[in-house]
């Protein structure tokens, strides 16, 4: 049976949902719960980051109370999740040193108007100027930041680390490009821009495959272990479904026109065509090699399939 389902938890803005597969690729179970927001400043939109996970571990194992299933009967995990909305924590502690703060967050406006006047089109969707609000000027980083202990991610390395017990601190090249820091031709973090936005690498999460199978969830945590499997940002991951059909487990390819997304040669090469003056850059990168394909990433809408606006 474990190796018969499969299950994903799409933590969200707004709600989190989790869903079990069968091995058809039939969904036998979903269950949602609604997420708050707080707003304790003009432009500011924070979450808290423990109730992210506790809600997550509580719809997964209800999908699988619907599914008829037992949690350690799930053999693969993944995670899809809203990108460029950050999160602070003790590597130690393993407690967040400050509430998500979300993409839609403009508290950082100021440091973006700097930045373009210099002729930089840094805006505040981007993580870049958020993680260096917090590297720089919140005190309980700057004291984790001393001590070694400050780290700083995107939704799905919190929610990874936090399910596999803190044993495990990656994201991929979907999330991690929409922090601004990442760097396209080395398929890593951009030494430029990390020093640009003073925050250090060490704080950072290892960028790993989209499809990389690189640790399990911790029993004490989720209840059983199951392997985390993927991670993807959720407009890329809402468009490699869209490659698929109902009840289909075969990789499929998608071929839309230009301007459009294009899956090809399965859940892993992931692109869309980029025209003009916009840099590509990866939106899913296959275990084991170099994507064959990029993307221009925050680029995806969904609106029946993927589609590339311009910017």
């Amino acid at each position: 049976m474990a190796t018969e389902l499969v299950a994903g938890i799409d933590l969200g803005t707004t709600s989190v949902r989790a869903g079990v597969f069968d091995h058809r690729g039939r969904r036998v179970g979903l269950v949602g719960r609604p997420l708050a927001s707080s707003h304790p400043f003009a432009g500011a939109v924070e979450q808290d980051a423990e109730s992210l996970v506790a809600e997550s571990v509580r719809v997964l194992h209800a999908a699988c109370e619907q599914a008829g299933c037992a949690v350690h009967e799930v053999g693969a995990l993944g995670i899809t999740n809203q990108r460029a909305s950050v999160v602070a924590w003790d590597a130690v502690t393993g407690a967040a040193l400050h509430p998500v703060i979300g993409w839609q967050d403009t508290r950082t406006a100021s440091r973006c108007a700097e930045l373009q006047a210099l002729g930089l089109p840094v805006t505040t969707s981007a993580s870049c100027t958020k993680l260096e609000w917090l590297a720089a000027g919140h005190p309980p980083c700057l004291e984790a930041a001393a001590a070694g202990r400050l780290r700083l991610g995107t939704i799905d390395t919190w929610l990874t680390w936090r399910l596999s017990g803190g044993q495990v601190n990656v994201t991929d090249p979907s999330n991690a490009g929409a922090t601004g820091l990442y760097l396209l031709g080395a398929l890593d973090w951009n030494p430029v821009a990390l020093e640009l936005f003073h925050v250090d690498q060490d704080t950072l999460p290892a960028v790993v495959a989209t499809d990389g199978r690189i640790a399990a969830t911790d029993a004490s945590v989720v209840g059983a272990e199951i392997e985390l499997a993927a991670r993807a940002g959720d407009q890329m991951a809402a468009c490699v479904a869209h490659a698929f059909s109902p009840g289909d487990t075969q990789r499929n390819p998608l071929c839309l026109t230009r301007q459009q997304a294009q899956i090809d040669e399965g859940v892993v090469h992931l692109a869309c065509i980029s025209e003009g003056r916009h840099v590509e850059r990866y939106v899913a990168q296959p275990d084991g090699g170099k994507p064959q394909l990029f993307g221009q990433l925050n680029a995806f809408q969904v609106s029946g399939h993927g589609r590339c606006r311009t910017l």
